[in-house]
């Protein structure tokens, strides 16, 4: 029987990414460099946040299975997956920038029905459910807008497709505003947040994002996610906006 309220589900996302980021904030002053990528960055502080997150799910519900960006996670998937990015947007906390968060969704049967994004030092908490309201630091929020391309923002995540300056020139000539924040889960917050008006991620992961596709989804986002070998193409915002980012050359993406 599928419940009528995710609430408690989305408490306890909502603990787990508020542990997991304070833990993160805890350990700011020693970070410790697992490996260094071309375009990214690994630390032992995004190991062992979400240990911590996943610590707490696991204790209140034993029989649910995580799946995370970081070892630990479950090789298995039950009916009920938590998905954990405990610091999304890791090379902005190496380097002292305060946009990044934890994400925690829970994915039941196949669908996210609750989440939660922490961003401690911008000092935002994100929740939604499936069954009710988006709402940032308890505030209930409304419908995003609608803007015309020429007055709207986009967010973009090139991740680590360096080969995305075609992308990139397109997008500039079509949208007022384009910001490269760092941080996928935050993008789509700020879509429900309507501080941008549509984000793109060129190369997304589950853990990523589903948290905040939620958020933003329950305020009237609309979402389009193309299967790649080696991540997904994430787009988010408006109807009027996916229309015409629909039209963007994503086939020609490097994979």
């Amino acid at each position: 029987m599928v419940p009528e309220s995710w609430a408690a589900e989305a408490e306890l996302a909502l603990r787990a990414a508020q542990a997991a980021s304070r833990h993160a904030q805890e350990r700011r002053d020693s970070l410790q460099v697992v490996s260094i990528a071309a375009h990214d960055v690994k630390l032992e502080q995004d190991i062992e946040c979400q240990r911590v997150a996943a610590d707490l799910i696991r204790a209140s519900r034993p029989t649910h299975t995580i799946l995370g960006e970081e070892p630990g996670s479950d090789v298995e998937q039950s009916t009920h997956s938590w998905l954990i990015d405990p610091i999304d947007g890791t090379f902005n906390y190496s380097r002292g920038l305060p946009y990044w968060c934890t994400s925690v969704a829970l994915r039941s049967a196949g669908h996210t029905v609750a989440g939660a994004v922490v961003a401690p030092e911008l000092g935002l908490t994100f929740t939604a459910t499936s069954t009710g309201p988006s709402s940032v630091n308890g505030r209930v929020l409304p419908p995003i807008a609608t803007r015309e391309p020429q007055f709207a923002s986009l967010h973009i995540s090139l991740s680590d497709a360096p080969e995305a300056g075609d992308f990139l020139s397109l997008a500039a000539s079509r949208f007022q505003k384009i910001r490269l924040m760092g941080s996928i889960a935050l993008d789509l917050c700020f879509v429900a947040l309507g501080a941008a008006d549509a984000m793109v991620a060129l190369r997304a992961f589950p853990w990523d994002s589903e948290a905040g596709l939620l958020i933003a989804g329950r305020v009237g986002a609309r979402t389009v996610v193309i299967d790649r070998p080696k991540g997904q193409v994430l787009l988010c915002g408006s109807a009027k906006l996916l229309t015409l980012l629909r039209e963007f050359p994503f086939g020609v993406m490097p994979e």
